[in-house]
């Protein structure tokens, strides 16, 4: 019982010192990420992370969604010469929508806010 109760207790969280190199190669992931949303910003580019995805798995996420699920993707932002370069750091990059039917843009604002 005691080993329960320690377990659900938590722990200290340490936070960790990002060296230079993986400061400057995340400052460039977003740098790369701010660009890239510019464009799908633009009149006729997909408005929603689910329509810009391929036509098969688009329609099975359209439908995950009409079902209530929420559904999510990893995003990765490339450089044009490579992956981007973060030497020891990870970065985390994902997207998740959900679809509530009925629900108005000011509702869900209130919700969210």
């Amino acid at each position: 019982m005691l080993l329960a109760g320690s377990l659900a207790l938590p722990g200290r969280a340490e936070a960790a010192e990002l060296k230079p190199d993986a400061v400057q190669g995340f400052d460039r992931y977003v740098q790369l990420t701010e660009r890239r949303m510019q464009t799908e910003l633009r009149p006729g580019a997909a408005f929603l992370w689910v329509d810009g995805l391929p036509e098969a798995h688009r329609n099975s996420v359209y439908e995950q969604l009409q079902r209530g699920e929420v559904v999510s993707g990893r995003l990765k932002t490339r450089d044009s010469s490579s992956e981007s370069y973060t030497p020891g750091a990870l970065i985390h990059h994902w997207v998740g929508t959900v679809f509530i039917p009925g629900a108005s843009l000011q509702q869900v604002l209130t919700l969210v806010a």
